[in-house]
């Protein structure tokens, strides 16, 4: 469980349904020590990382490759610093998954996610702009089935959160023809019945 994710949750819940200053000085204050504790944790494992890369006069990398291979043993020694690996790694994932919002990695984060669904075929970034207080993108997608999707949403940051200011899209089926759409929240179809599958 990652705690820093779940509190960064709990802030955007409370600050949704209200200012509360208390709660929200609360908050930040755990988000803080919970940060202050994994950047102990990561200062004491590359001490121990590096303890043992001196003992062995090897770097951590090359110990890695090796010892996936099966080249170094089962060594009591080698097991911790395989240990000590995959901890720093994922305390390294924890810290990061709590850094602030940016319009890049809102924007990097739904590329991804198009990609991974297995229906989209393709996506083609058709313009982008990114800055550290707004940015807009505009995608085309291409489904399993042929049809093609047209993204484009503009967004803000604000305080720690990105929110959306304006996007629209627009399906066209295999043939060309316009299916339906959707632009800052208002439906609209060529035809009664067209777009349901929105």
């Amino acid at each position: 469980m990652d705690v820093l994710v779940d509190l960064k949750k709990l802030q955007q819940v409370v600050e949704s349904f209200g200012s509360n200053p208390l709660i929200e000085k609360t908050i930040r204050k755990l988000i803080s020590l919970r940060k202050q504790e994994l950047k102990r944790t990561l200062r004491h494992l590359s001490e121990e990382i590096k303890a043992l890369e001196q003992r062995y006069q090897l770097s951590s990398s090359d110990f890695q490759k090796r010892y996936a291979e099966g080249a170094l043993g089962d060594d009591v020694d080698l097991i911790k610093w395989a240990s000590f690996l995959d901890m720093q790694q994922r305390v390294q994932a924890q810290l990061g998954a709590s850094r602030e919002m940016t319009t890049a990695r809102y924007f990097e984060r739904l590329k991804m996610m198009l990609l991974q669904l297995e229906f989209v075929e393709e996506v083609i970034v058709r313009e982008e702009l990114i800055t550290d207080d707004f940015g807009y993108l505009r995608l085309r997608f291409t489904l399993s089935n042929g049809d093609i999707v047209e993204l484009f949403e503009y967004v803000v940051k604000d305080q720690n959160a990105i929110r959306t200011v304006n996007y629209s899209f627009h399906l066209q089926d295999a043939n060309a023809d316009f299916q339906g759409g959707r632009k800052a929240g208002r439906a609209c179809r060529s035809a009664p019945g067209a777009g349901e599958k929105l």
